[in-house]
């Protein structure tokens, strides 16, 4: 889970105007989770290449390794990351619909905030829910903003839907 966790921050850090300072990583117990968070305004590109990479280095790649090179352990943990990028999955495949935003990690580790240009009421993000709407003045000029938050439950079903799925191929 470090090292999941660890490659959004390596994601995060690719973007060339990130103050590294700003990529924090922590856990909340209470809500059993680690997290990554970077506490500056980041583009659409730059979530999207971060919500993958645990998914691509730890999950797909570490699979094709295990398949090849025959090791059921490794093809176990590779499966239990992919079911633990269930979210990141979803939040990939939700941002991939948005138009044009800019992503902003907020303090509670579940929560996030979309600023646009463009209206983003209408659009719907799978396990995510809008809480919170307005003007966002921190750019120096109003925008449209969205925040989100995280529901566990949906994370759970679509972990849980992930899993039957890959276990299907090796059934």
């Amino acid at each position: 889970m470090f090292l999941h966790e660890f490659l959004h921050g390596v994601g995060f850090s690719l973007a060339k105007d990130i103050n590294h300072k700003n990529i924090v990583y922590g856990a909340n117990l209470e809500k059993g989770i680690f997290y990554c968070m970077c506490k500056e305004l980041i583009s659409k590109k730059n979530i999207m290449i971060s919500l993958m990479f645990p998914f691509t280095f730890i999950g797909i790649v570490t699979l094709i390794i295990g398949i090849m090179i025959s090791n059921k352990v490794l093809i176990v943990l590779s499966l239990f990351n992919i079911a633990g990028c269930a979210g990141d999955i979803a939040m990939f495949y939700s941002f991939l619909r948005l138009p044009s935003f800019k992503y902003l990690d907020l303090d509670d580790c579940t929560g996030f905030v979309l600023v646009s240009e463009n209206d983003l009421s209408k659009h719907k993000l799978f396990g995510m829910k809008l809480t919170e709407s307005g003007d966002y003045k921190k750019l120096g000029k109003a925008k449209d903003y969205k925040k989100f938050t995280v529901s566990k439950l949906s994370w759970y079903v679509f972990a849980g839907l992930i899993i039957l799925f890959i276990l299907s191929f090796f059934m």
